[in-house]
């Protein structure tokens, strides 16, 4: 008997029979290749029930690609919106986080090696506000230390010299919101003072302010 894990985190028991499976070999499928390339994996991430027609008809109405985009149901609630154009695949990771019905809408390129029920889509990449840092900390590479901190840091908003210099400092950063959000913490400064940098999240729905999570229902 050989023992496999089921994407249902169980564990399936195959007869000897079974478990001598298929062998596969590697080959080039170019239509695959192609149509994976164009394709967006996405989630609702809430724990209310989606209608597929009705999130498919409004997300792509903020979308508003210009050429078609196909959608399918995958396991796990998730879905496959394929593009025909790559701009319109673009600008949707670009100007991500998406809403919908007061929920975020989760994006990730797809492996097309990983099975859909064993995709796990729990990162968005929000912009932070960094407030309370001293003038001369407020650079790219602070705002790299920080973002990294809190996930992993995607860019810093800095005008045409590289000042990042204003009421507070922004980052984009790529967050796992299956964890809870950092509030703040001490940075320790080269002059042995402490500066307490507070964070607020901008566009931010559904926190719990007691457990720090974005829809934290979903791990009740």
């Amino acid at each position: 008997m050989e023992e496999i894990q089921t994407s249902f985190a169980k564990t399936l028991t195959l007869t000897a029979e079974e478990a001598e499976g298929i062998s596969f070999e590697e080959e080039d499928d170019e239509v695959n290749d192609a149509f994976i390339a164009m394709s967006l994996v996405v989630r609702v991430y809430t724990d209310k029930p989606v209608h597929r027609q009705a999130f498919a008809d409004r997300i792509l109405e903020l979308w508003q690609p210009v050429g078609e985009v196909k959608v399918k149901v995958l396991a796990g609630g998730l879905f496959l919106f394929t593009f025909s154009v790559s701009d319109d695949k673009k600008k949707v990771i670009d100007f991500a986080p998406w809403v919908y019905d007061k929920a975020f809408v989760l994006l990730e390129e797809p492996d097309g090696n990983m099975a859909p029920s064993l995709m796990q889509l729990k990162h968005i990449d929000l912009w932070v506000q960094c407030h309370n840092l001293p003038l001369k900390k407020m650079s790219m590479r602070m705002g790299g230390a920080i973002g990294n901190k809190l996930g992993k840091f995607l860019e810093v908003d800095c005008d045409e010299s590289g000042a990042c210099v204003g009421k507070f400092m922004r980052i984009k950063v790529r967050l796992d919101i299956s964890k809870p959000l950092w509030r703040g913490f001490p940075i320790d400064l080269s002059s042995g003072v402490k500066a307490l940098v507070e964070f607020c999240y901008e566009r931010l729905f559904t926190l719990c302010f007691g457990c720090g999570r974005i829809g934290h229902k979903i791990f009740k």
